[in-house]
């Protein structure tokens, strides 16, 4: 049996990992799409989206970070009657707002053709809440999944879901809403990116601590990643404690920030706050969009430090980068940091430390989605209040942070056992393999699915259907048609030439479908049923257009006359 596999929805934002802006939704996104098509180099790249030219965006990505192999085919897939989506069986949606407008795409017909699988990331945001409620009332079906990306992201989905089934229950009596399958699998990375081999790692700490001023034995603490305490993670706790270590250990202790502000007066507003908290701490900031700092940068520090505290958060991808880099972790105890991040003991294959965290309970900040909803709070103010009320452990993160900054070789040993266990754990090729599980489960489901009839989108109706009370009167079968005696044949191509017509030439076919209709009305009087004979679906419509289009030329009339 083959093994599982997957197309993929290809939008040229979800994929692209470099740019003024680096988001982890695209590091991961490029990291799937490269790990699907590098297991099985001799089978085909199958992608669907919404137009031509997102294939070509493809292919310009491919020649500057290629994803699949050289030499791979790459095919794009044009409906969901494809046969090349429908045998690849299940339709990776690196994203969550997609999946419900594709399922009404698919709903056209056979629901059990392909399994449509969201991603979540970020689910804060009124798009993201909004696209999780569609799934609730889109042609969405058991088949289908969600892929969250921790423990915490599926649970404050199904908080979601329950609370607006709930509400579906209550304004409509509805008996059941279905939800698609929920699966937790983490986001991967590519370790062989970040590990580099002892004497490498040995250079690469030298070169950059020459360059930062940074003595061998200093402490070096690293953040990496988006800097903003808006929507990421709140500075305060981090700074506090690095003064307190820096004057417990009696010498120098550096922070390295390492990522990108979303602009200069956040930029200012960190650097204040570090001279106010931590001013005995040596601050180094850099570029991490620059590859040279993205990929090596790890090696110059001793741990990683992130202490997210933002309900943006779902996953968390750096300390993964961190771990396969062969440097152990500081975490606050948070979203998908507690599935990544083991907290082990000393003798229980420590490789980092989570922080516990503190946030009000439900029901104390409905006020703060209310001033969301209404205007009054934009969704970096919407984020960042309810960061500014969740603490991470102060007493405990200045304990942790002195213990491990002052125990070099305990730093070094979890530095080891972090590398082999997101090699273990979180490597793409190990990712996919969890994804293929599903994939296979997620089949057997459709396969013992019964079939269902196609479903229209009741929002997206035939015009002609929805209009119907706009025209005199319709073209039915019975409707006479016959050629008016007093207009000649080469009016077709004359008045077709014409630029208020020719837009919709593919649409209504001049040449061809014109021409016949003329040529058979030349032979006597005919119905639109006797035009349409034997037509079904797109040809019979395309015929009934022209038919429409003959008219309004005034090339055939219709008996009765309007």
């Amino acid at each position: 049996m083959a093994r599982p596999a997957a197309a993929v929805f290809f939008q040229e934002d979800g994929f692209a990992r470099s740019g003024p802006r680096i988001a982890g939704r695209a590091v991961s996104g490029h990291g799937f799409l490269k790990a699907l098509a590098h297991a099985d180099p001799a089978r085909p790249v199958v992608l669907y989206g919404d137009s031509l030219d997102q294939l070509d965006r493809f292919t310009a990505l491919q020649d500057r970070d290629p994803m699949a192999v050289p030499g791979q085919e790459v095919c794009w897939a044009q409906s969901f009657d494809d046969p090349r989506l429908r045998q690849a069986g299940a339709l990776h949606v690196h994203g969550l707002a997609k999946v419900t407008e594709l399922a009404w795409r698919r709903a056209r017909g056979d629901d059990r053709a392909v399994s449509l699988i969201g991603l979540n990331h970020t689910i804060s945001t009124h798009d993201a809440q909004d696209a999780l409620g569609a799934y609730l009332t889109a042609p969405v079906q058991p088949w289908d999944a969600i892929v969250c990306t921790s423990r915490a992201s599926r649970a404050a989905i199904e908080q979601l879901f329950d609370d607006y089934g709930g509400y579906l229950a209550r304004r409509f009596g509805a008996a059941r809403v279905p939800r698609p399958h929920l699966e937790v699998i983490p986001l991967g990375i590519w370790c062989d990116e970040y590990a580099v081999p002892a004497a490498k790692k040995a250079r690469l700490r030298a070169q950059w601590r020459a360059r930062l001023g940074i003595a061998d034995a200093d402490p070096v603490a690293l953040h990496f990643g988006r800097l903003t305490h808006l929507g990421k993670a709140h500075p305060t706790a981090g700074f506090l404690a690095l003064q307190r270590a820096r004057e417990s250990l009696g010498r120098p202790v550096h922070l390295v920030l390492a990522g990108w502000f979303a602009n200069d007066g956040i930029e200012d507003e960190y650097r204040e706050a570090a001279r106010r908290l931590c001013p005995d701490v040596r601050l180094h900031v850099l570029d991490g969009r620059d590859d040279a700092v993205r990929f090596s940068i790890w090696h110059a520090a001793d741990l990683f430090v992130s202490l997210s505290d933002t309900i943006q958060e779902s996953f968390g991808i750096t300390p993964l980068e961190a771990m396969a880099a062969g440097l152990p972790v500081l975490v606050s105890d948070w979203d998908g940091y507690r599935d990544t991040v083991p907290d082990g003991g000393p003798d229980g294959g420590e490789v980092g430390v989570r922080i516990p965290t503190l946030a009000p309970a439900p029901g104390d900040g409905q006020a703060l989605s209310d001033w969301y909803e209404d205007g009054m709070l934009g969704i970096d103010g919407y984020e960042g209040f309810a960061a500014l009320a969740t603490a991470v452990d102060a007493g405990r993160l200045e304990t942790a942070l002195l213990d491990l900054l002052g125990a070099p070789d305990r730093l070094r040993a979890m530095g080891e056992r972090a590398a082999a266990f997101a090699r273990a754990t979180v490597d793409w090729p190990v990712v996919l393999e969890r994804h293929r599980a599903l994939w296979a489960h997620l089949a057997e489901m459709r396969a013992a699915a019964p079939e269902s009839a196609p479903l229209p989108h009741p929002l997206r109706p035939d015009p002609f259907r929805q209009f119907a009370g706009h025209p005199t009167r319709a073209l039915t079968p019975e409707l006479r048609l016959s050629r008016r005696p007093d207009r000649s044949d080469t009016l077709v191509g004359d008045l077709s030439a014409l630029s208020v017509h020719r837009f919709a030439e593919p649409v209504i076919g001049f040449t061809d479908v014109a021409q016949g209709v003329l040529a058979r009305l030349s032979a006597g009087d005919a119905t639109v049923g006797e035009l349409t004979a034997g037509l079904q679906g797109p040809p019979r419509q395309q015929m009934v257009w022209t038919v429409g289009f003959l008219l309004k030329l005034g090339l055939i009339q219709a008996h009765p006359p309007c």
